[in-house]
C-alpha cells in the first residue's frame, strides 16, 4: 500500500517521468480540462440556441488553450523549451483535428440521431481524449533523448 502511495505522490507532484506518472497527471489535468470544456459547451449551447457545432468549437478552443499550458507545464513537465514553437504548432494541429472529429460526431449524433447534446459530448470526447493522450505523449511532448 505504501508503494502505491509513493507512486501516486511522485506522479502527482511531477517528480516521476514514468508512463504511469504521465497517465496519472494526464488524468488530473485532462479531468480539469474536460470539466471546463463540458461547462463551456453547456453555457454556449444555451447561448447559441442549441447549436452543437458552435458550442463545441468554442469549448474545444478554450479547453485546448487551457490544456496546452497544463500539459506543457505539469503533465509532461520534462519538456525542453528548445522547440516550444514547434510544439505549439503540433498541439494546435492536434487540437484542430480533435475539434473537427468531436464536432463531426457530436453533430451527427445530435442532429441526425437525436441524441441529447450533453451526454453525447461526454461520450464522444472520452474517445477523443484517449486519442489525444497517445498523440501528445508520443509526438508533441515526446522526451528528447
Amino acid at each position: 500500500m505504501s508503494n502505491l502511495f509513493s507512486v501516486l505522490f511522485f506522479a502527482i507532484n511531477g517528480q516521476s517521468q514514468s508512463k504511469l506518472a504521465h497517465a496519472i497527471r494526464y488524468l488530473i489535468a485532462g479531468g480539469a480540462v474536460f470539466l471546463f470544456d463540458v461547462l463551456v459547451f453547456f453555457l454556449f449551447f444555451d447561448i447559441f440556441e442549441n447549436s452543437v457545432a458552435t458550442a463545441n468549437i468554442i469549448s474545444k478552443s478554450l479547453g485546448a488553450t487551457l490544456g496546452y499550458f497544463l500539459h506543457y507545464y505539469y503533465t509532461f513537465s520534462w519538456g525542453s523549451k528548445k522547440h516550444s514553437k514547434q510544439k505549439v504548432v503540433e498541439y494546435i494541429l492536434l487540437a484542430f483535428a480533435n475539434t473537427a472529429l468531436s464536432t463531426f460526431f457530436i453533430f451527427i449524433l445530435v442532429s441526425v440521431e437525436n441524441w441529447p447534446a450533453i451526454p453525447c459530448k461526454i461520450i464522444v470526447d472520452a474517445f477523443v481524449i484517449l486519442l489525444a493522450f497517445v498523440i501528445s505523449r508520443s509526438v508533441i511532448f515526446k522526451k528528447e533523448l
